[in-house]
């Protein structure tokens, strides 16, 4: 039998609902190994902190803001295939679709100029580093964003394509695939922006600055085309995602900065930077899962928008659980070894699970209930929230780990 988690929930038991959600789960969090690689990406651009220690603040904001756009991304092309209201293919869709790709690109254009100006008054305040400094800074965050999106963006695309036609729950596996993919792809697209402006054009940036204006030439005329057009999804999309999206991101500036406050013990411990990444996609991707569902499910009449629905997903939830605890262990383990046999890492771990997993499915849940309720999207607004939570414990806990290790 075919199993589509949104349509044909009600008719499974609970316990083969739990084994789906286990069964699919698996195959998404064990993608979440692949954010090892993106922080050993990380790990190589160590040795530029001395003169860049500015990257330490925008390499959790570019992971932030990776998980927050492409959030958006996944959890409306989950929430919108399961409804029907966008087709499982890239040419001839649904004017829906090409309103959302285009309002993704935009807002990631007016975020990434954001950040690099957040960056720069953020590394004053904390590493004395003179507001000057923006025109490096700026360059390489829009850089890193604009070059991950375009790569992002038709990934995630055609791996929702993919799960849907296979007859899989798109909210189940697009985002926590897409999370550690992305990772991997902005932690390279940020060591290559960092190349390019620091390393190989040093003082000749008149290269980078042709390039950012290139790869912003799109979305700038996407954006134009839509509101000339009087596109309502797209104006709609904008107004919701933009000040929301800006204002997570000065949340998420704060861990860039907490990092960037054991810059030497970073330096020292370069495998610490290396589990960072695959924590932060594995808390991300709980909330992910539960929230896609609990927006899908709300769409479509299985939910009412109240707390006391969430009963009706325990099984799912229960699944996503046992699943990603074993992911905590397992990084604990590679963490330990990595760490010299280094004995904090596995209990340390998972106790960030064990107290993560109920703050943010509630998180979670309550924000696609309240937004619900008001009429608003929730996928603009389930993943942003719980992915930029979920980044800050995960760094403040980085934080902590590498405090122990300096003891």
């Amino acid at each position: 039998m075919t199993y589509n988690g949104a349509t044909r929930f009600q008719e499974l038991s609970v316990v083969r609902r739990v084994y789906l959600t286990m069964k699919q789960c698996l195959i998404a969090f064990l993608f979440d190994l692949g954010g090892i690689f993106a922080g050993w990406i990380m790990s190589h651009a160590i040795p530029v902190l001395s003169i860049a220690p500015w990257l330490l603040i925008i390499y959790p904001m570019i992971l932030t803001i990776r998980g927050n756009i492409n959030g958006i991304l996944s959890g409306n092309l989950s929430t919108l295939l399961n409804i029907g209201l966008i087709k499982p293919r890239f040419m001839k869709n649904t004017e829906i679709f090409y309103s959302l790709i285009s309002s993704i690109m935009a807002v990631v254009l007016i975020v990434g100029l954001l950040s690099g100006g957040i960056a720069t008054i953020l590394g004053s305040m904390f590493l004395n580093i003179p507001l000057t400094e923006f025109y490096l800074i700026g360059p390489i965050s829009l850089l890193a964003m604009l070059l991950s999106t375009f790569l992002i963006v038709p990934i995630t695309i055609s791996i929702a394509i993919l799960t849907f036609r296979l007859g899989l729950d798109p909210d189940i596996l697009v985002y926590p695939i897409m999370s550690t993919i992305a990772d991997i792809i902005a932690s390279f697209c940020l060591f290559l922006a960092v190349d390019l402006v620091l390393i190989s054009f040093s003082k000749e940036l008149i290269a980078s600055f042709l390039l950012v204006l290139i790869l912003s030439i799109y979305p700038t005329y996407l954006s134009i085309d839509r509101f000339i057009k009087g596109d309502e999804g797209f104006i709609k999309n904008i107004k919701e995602i933009t000040p929301f999206i800006t204002a997570l991101l000065i949340i998420s500036s704060i861990a860039g900065s907490m990092l960037s406050m054991f810059k030497k013990a970073i330096e020292a411990n370069s495998y610490l930077l290396m589990v960072f990444p695959a924590v932060i996609c594995t808390i991300g991707d709980m909330g992910s899962i539960i929230g896609s569902i609990t927006t899908t499910r709300l769409n479509l009449g299985f939910l009412k928008p109240k707390l006391s629905e969430l009963r009706r997903i325990l099984p799912e939830i229960l699944g996503v659980e046992v699943i990603a605890i074993l992911m905590f262990l397992l990084y604990g383990i590679i963490g330990w070894v990595l760490a010299f046999l280094n004995s904090y890492f596995i209990p340390l771990l998972l106790l960030v699970n064990l107290v993560s997993f109920p703050v943010i499915t509630v998180l979670s849940f309550l924000t696609a209930m309240r937004t619900f309720k008001h009429g608003w999207n929730p996928d603009n607004f389930v993943n942003p929230i719980e992915a930029t939570f979920s980044d800050f414990l995960a760094t403040a806990v980085f934080v902590l780990i590498i405090a122990t290790v300096e003891t």
